[in-house]
This record gives C-alpha cells, sequence and structure tokens, in this order.
C-alpha cells in the first residue's frame, strides 16, 4: 500500500472506498460495506473489509454531526449532499457496533497486522474515537 497510517481513510483500500461513495445517494453502500464485517464476523475479517468499514462508520459518524478531526473533502462534500435527506438509523448505528468489536478482535487481518507495530496503542484509540463519534447524538 502507498498510504498507511491510522486514521479511517489512511490506507488505499479506504480512499478507494470513498471513490465508490460517491456514485452513492443514500446509505445502502455504507450498510453493505458493515454487513461485509458481520457476515465474515465468524471467520475471518479480511483486512479490506475491515479498512472500508472504519471508513464506513466514519461517514455515518459525520452525518450524524460527528466529523472527527481528520478533512476529508470527497467524503465532506458527499456528506453535505446527503445531511439533507439523512435521518439517524439505529440498526446501522447498532451495525457500526459490532463491526468494531470485530474489526478489533482476533478474527481480524487488520488487528493483527496493527497488533505487530508500535502503533497499535495509537490505532486502538482511533477505533475508540470511532465508536464514541458514531453512538453519540
Amino acid at each position: 500500500m502507498s498510504v498507511w497510517d491510522i486514521g479511517p481513510f489512511d490506507n488505499d483500500l479506504a480512499l478507494d472506498w470513498v471513490q465508490d461513495l460517491q456514485e452513492s445517494n443514500d446509505l445502502y453502500y455504507i450498510e453493505d460495506t458493515l454487513n461485509n464485517v458481520l457476515e465474515e464476523g465468524e471467520t475471518f475479517i479480511p483486512m479490506p473489509f475491515a479498512c472500508e468499514a472504519l471508513a464506513a462508520i466514519d461517514v455515518l459518524a459525520r452525518l450524524q454531526g460527528q466529523p472527527g478531526d481528520e478533512a476529508v473533502d470527497d467524503v465532506d462534500a458527499w456528506v453535505e449532499t446527503l445531511r439533507k435527506k439523512f435521518k439517524r438509523r439505529a440498526d446501522l448505528v447498532e451495525k457500526s457496533l459490532k463491526a468494531l468489536e470485530l474489526i478489533v478482535s482476533e478474527k481480524s487481518e487488520l488487528a493483527n497486522e496493527w497488533a505487530q507495530t508500535d502503533e497499535h496503542v495509537a490505532w486502538r484509540g482511533m477505533v475508540e474515537q470511532l465508536r464514541a463519534r458514531v453512538t453519540a447524538m
């Protein structure tokens, strides 16, 4: 990967996901992304699914008025377009929380990769901040 850091959009997989998000005009793409993790949760969660889900959860948090620290122009523009018709969905928040639990578990390729680095604690901190943002009212 040419881009790799702890933020939800700091990897090529998430950036590719953001490009596909631009073609969406509702929450289906976010929900589908979360479902990918939830469906794999009983076995092993591939890194692409985990990276994409973290990006999706960040977008959902932004839609709910919790933008976080990182500005991502394409994401922020998409959020502004959708915000007018957005209604908070408790089911997506619940799916986000379940996905986050799986993403940090030993079943997650991404968590296993981060566990082998000096940045593991910082990455887990980012995940916890994301959890707080997506559940904030």
